[in-house]
């Protein structure tokens, strides 16, 4: 075992006193890390590397090898301690290991805030990763307990002697800062104070001023990501080669000199600011350090929230509306440029900007997954906690996330095409929001005027850029959540008018589907609240049942190739016949002519029949007893006229939806029908996919003598 006095010892105390030292350091931190787990006394040695004027100035680099340097050292010292000779009369291992720790804790006394911060967090660090080791106790009293405490003191100094805004510049002369400019003093702690918060215990974290943390935290995430202005140079950047491929690597406004006196024009070489803005931002420390800063914020917030009520709703305010400056300004500066209209990136990208590309990608995507990580803790932090007075309310921070995930819809637009994490913030904001009917009409007028903006009624979505596409995509998820707490006017003036536009033009899928799926949602809606006797006959008929005739023409103008798909054509269109059955028999009737009369016409493809036949398969299960009786003999008579596969899939599909679909009052009356008919079926049904037509026809037979 080491002693102070042997000559490696020695070597290493006389490089730690020096401001400089010829030793890589990776050496020194190993030689910390040897002398440290090989004696029983570490305090001085410890006081000693704290204040070692070589780790000044600060450096992530320095400080990771500081910490990494006492995070080995636990480790060692449990290799050591099991190596030792064991008498009777020898304490346990963990015992053992918990005093030495004490004593390292105990040497980080007096040290400047930063160098304890990382020391008692390595401790803590290399006591958590060996806690399967440890025997427990009495946590207040053990090492990790008192890592925990010296971790706290330290980062709350930190915070306190850094973190405000300091106008002298004599005392500025005097602060310690961090070498080559690498990252400001306060955000290169809270970098390594991130790695170690999630190791301490609340009860502690609550002693930390809380929100003053999370104002830190958000304006190192801010400072990284530039404000949102890290695409700025984004629209001066690009340029059309002669290739007609975009490039993002040249500048005509920015030439980099000749790096030989008398080059030529040859050497002259352009540089786009776009690449040095991003190459900047992405190789900062800060930057990379994005998903450990967001993943403490969100760690932080429901805390404070949970222990200081007021603060904490008044906090979440402010990181969103943090978020929502960066998001629109990223988003302004992506609407601005050429990348807004290009369809295939892949292929309209020019070779020499490939790498750049993925590089604003790459930022972009960070800039999404911190903005999800961080909403998604303060949407949580508020579903079942009580609003504070005076605070904002639950609703308008739903508000805030919806508005900022509209910016970000560049990355991806949230709703059904979003990933996992994104889909559940989107709903979740759209949940809390719909708690409040007038504030959600107001956002919905809002996202009309501006899904309208520049747009008339002869204009179509041929016309809309992948970045517009991806805006609307976004509002009209947004409207089709709310619709059961919109009022009437909102929906007759504003949602489907924005709608119709692009209920006719599939050239934008998502757009066209989600336009669909929009009005349908109203037709959903209007029937539940018929169900439940909500709506006023007295006026006559509302808007939607006016509704009715044109959205079933037009479902059948969608029915085309290129247009609605089988499916989709088939589920609208029994959703439709099913609201228009609760409102209206005629209604439902007139959709069910409209059908009949195209499929019937001898201008009809045949395939585009075929979608038509299993269209009106579909409906059966919304139809009362009075109209499942004619549809019945139609689709007998549709079944006598079709042959081979399309006969047999359309006999399989009415055997469905009369065991599954029919309710209970039409279902004798289908079974019935069906027996009768089994004989001219027989060709087209399949036994074994029947649901075991055996007993199917069985209890038909039952049915039957019983009617």
């Amino acid at each position: 075992m080491a002693q102070p006095g042997d000559r490696a010892y020695t070597i290493l105390l006389s490089h730690l006193h020096k401001p400089t030292s010829p030793l890589p350091l990776d050496t020194l931190q190993s030689l910390i890390t040897h002398f440290l787990s090989r004696t029983a006394t570490p305090s001085p040695l410890c006081a000693t590397v704290i204040s070692a004027p070589l780790f000044r100035p600060f450096s992530h680099a320095k400080l990771t090898s500081l910490t990494t340097a006492f995070r080995h050292a636990v480790h060692a010292r449990l290799q050591v301690l099991k190596e030792e000779p064991k008498s009777l009369l020898t304490q346990s291992l963990s015992v053992r290991l918990n005093l030495w720790a004490r004593a390292v804790v105990a040497g980080l006394n007096g040290g400047q805030g930063v160098i304890r911060l990382v020391g008692a967090g390595g401790v803590l660090l290399g006591l958590d990763d060996l806690r399967g080791e440890l025997s427990a106790g009495r946590r207040s009293w053990t090492a990790r307990g008192r890592a925990e405490d010296e971790a706290v003191i330290a980062l709350a100094e930190v915070m306190d002697v850094y973190g405000a805004q300091r106008d002298d510049a004599w005392e500025k002369e005097f602060r310690p800062e961090t070498e080559h400019g690498e990252a400001d003093v306060l955000s290169l702690s809270l970098l390594f104070a991130c790695q170690f918060t999630s190791h301490i215990d609340r009860e502690r974290l609550t002693a930390l001023p809380l929100r003053v943390l999370v104002t830190h935290l958000m304006h190192t995430v801010e400072h990284a990501f530039m404000s949102g202005r890290f695409l700025q140079s984004l629209a001066s950047s690009c340029s059309m080669g002669a290739d007609q491929k975009l490039s993002l690597a040249s500048d005509q406004s920015k030439r980099e000199r000749p790096s030989l006196p008398y080059g030529g024009s040859s050497s002259v070489r352009q540089i786009s600011q776009l690449s040095i803005d991003l190459r900047t931002l992405s190789s900062s420390t800060v930057f990379t350090s994005i998903p450990l800063l967001s993943r403490t914020v969100a760690q932080i917030l429901p805390l404070l929230v949970e222990t200081r009520p007021q603060d904490g709703w008044e906090a979440l305010e402010d990181v969103l509306r943090q978020l929502k400056v960066m998001a629109s300004a990223a988003n302004t500066h992506w609407s601005l440029s050429p990348l807004s209209t290009v369809k295939d990136s892949d292929n309209l990208i020019a070779a020499d900007s490939k790498e750049i590309a993925k590089t604003l990608w790459n930022v972009l995507k960070y800039l999404l997954f911190a903005t999800v990580m961080v909403s998604q803790a303060c949407l949580t932090s508020v579903v079942y906690a009580r609003q504070p007075p005076g605070a904002p309310s639950a609703e308008s921070l739903a508000l805030l996330v919806l508005d900022i995930l509209q910016h970000l819809s560049i990355v991806a637009p949230a709703g059904a095409s979003g990933f996992a994490e994104l889909k559940k913030l989107f709903y979740t904001a759209l949940d809390i929001l719909s708690a409040d009917p007038s504030l959600s009409d107001e956002f919905v007028r809002g996202l009309s005027r501006a899904g309208s903006m520049g747009l008339s009624s002869s204009s179509s979505s041929s016309r809309l850029t992948p970045y517009q596409s991806s805006l609307q995509s976004v509002r009209l998820s947004c409207i089709e959540q709310l619709v059961p707490v919109l009022s009437p006017s909102v929906i007759e003036s504003h949602v489907f008018p924005l709608c119709s536009l692009y209920l006719n033009d599939s050239t934008d899928r998502d757009v066209f589907e989600n336009a669909h799926s929009v009005v349908l949602a109203l037709f959903a809606a209007h029937a539940r609240k018929h169900a439940e006797c909500r709506l006023s006959t007295s006026s006559g008929p509302v808007f939607i049942e006016k509704l009715v005739p044109f959205y079933a023409q037009c479902l059948l103008e969608n029915s085309a190739e290129d247009k609605l798909n089988t499916p989709q054509l088939r589920l609208a269109y029994a959703s439709l016949v099913s609201s228009a059955a609760i409102t209206s028999e005629s209604l439902a009737f007139y959709c069910l002519l409209l059908l009949d009369d195209l499929f019937s016409a001898p201008t009809t493809d045949a395939p585009r029949r075929h979608r038509l036949h299993l269209t009106f398969v579909s409906t059966l299960s919304s139809l009362s007893l009075h109209l499942l009786v004619r549809a019945l003999e139609r689709i007998r008579a549709v079944v006598a006229e079709a042959e081979g596969t399309e006969r047999e899939e359309i006999v399989n599909e009415v055997f469905k939806q009369i065991m599954e679909g029919v309710g209970d009052g039409e279902k004798e009356y289908a079974m019935r029908w069906w027996v009768e008919n089994e004989k001219f079926f027989q060709g087209g049904k399949k036994g074994d996919e029947l649901v075991n037509a055996g007993n199917v026809k069985r209890k038909g037979k039952e049915v039957a003598a019983r009617l």
